[in-house]
């Protein structure tokens, strides 16, 4: 929808035209300018453009460290950033840099795809998936993927199934391989052994640590099933499952 009409023009003392306010896209500004120009009016141009204002937004959260964050205009001066994102000490670096970006007069954060993806983990929990499959974000999508004999091939298929029924704009991918991830990034220190116990089963680190389920771990993720043979850890809205051989 054009928003045009909020451009506002006004001439000077000196002659000149003053070009200000919102349009949607840089393209519609490009024809006003090419017809003042032919008319041979000099203007000076403080038009704000959503489109271009929307490129500034990802530029810097992009720069900041948040890759996959999208970003919709809502109106004149004012953005919808999608993406998980926490209110810790990367964000707070974040908001000056937007307040200084012309124009930009109002931000809001959609955590939709976080409240997506808690659904998705606590579905795989309560049908016996945990350890079995991983769930990794993927803009707007989830990935869901692991190698699954044909009974759980059908649990996960009833389970896509009845997430698709309650929220229709839900958009899953099942992929039918082992991921491969890296536990140094999650876990604070390399796993020395698996220790079952009358007080519990709990993964022992190389640094003396002993993690059970429950766990907080120092990146903010969580060990949400363990056993001899992989640890689970939920990261907000991802599920990872790092084999072990402890059997």
């Amino acid at each position: 929808k054009s928003n045009i009409h909020y451009v506002r023009a006004q001439w000077k003392e000196d002659g000149s035209l003053q070009l200000s306010g919102y349009c949607a896209s840089s393209e519609q500004m490009q024809k006003v300018r090419a017809t003042l120009e032919s008319w041979g009016v000099m203007y000076r141009d403080g038009v704000i453009c959503d489109d271009l204002l929307i490129r500034e937004v990802q530029d810097v959260l992009i720069k900041m460290g948040y890759p996959h964050a999208e970003v919709s205009s809502e109106g004149p001066g004012s953005v919808l950033i999608h993406d998980d994102i926490q209110m810790d000490q990367q964000w707070r670096k974040v908001q000056p840099l937007l307040a200084d970006i012309p124009g930009l007069l109002h931000w809001q954060i959609s955590h939709s795809h976080q409240s997506q993806g808690d659904d998705i983990i606590s579905a795989i929990i309560e049908n016996g998936l945990v350890g079995l499959v991983n769930v990794t974000p993927m803009r707007r999508s989830f990935v869901i993927s692991g190698v699954l004999d044909e009974s759980h091939q059908r649990i996960l298929q009833e389970t896509l199934a009845a997430l698709k029924k309650k929220d229709p704009a839900l958009s899953l991918i099942y992929q039918d391989i082992a991921p491969s991830h890296d536990e140094s990034k999650y876990l604070p220190a390399p796993v020395a052994g698996f220790v079952q116990s009358r007080h519990g089963n709990y993964l022992l680190l190389t640094n003396k640590e002993r993690l059970r389920v429950g766990a907080l771990l120092p990146n903010g993720g969580e060990i949400v099933h363990l056993s001899a043979d992989v640890v689970t850890i939920k990261h907000y809205d991802t599920l990872i499952n790092y084999p072990l051989d402890f059997k």
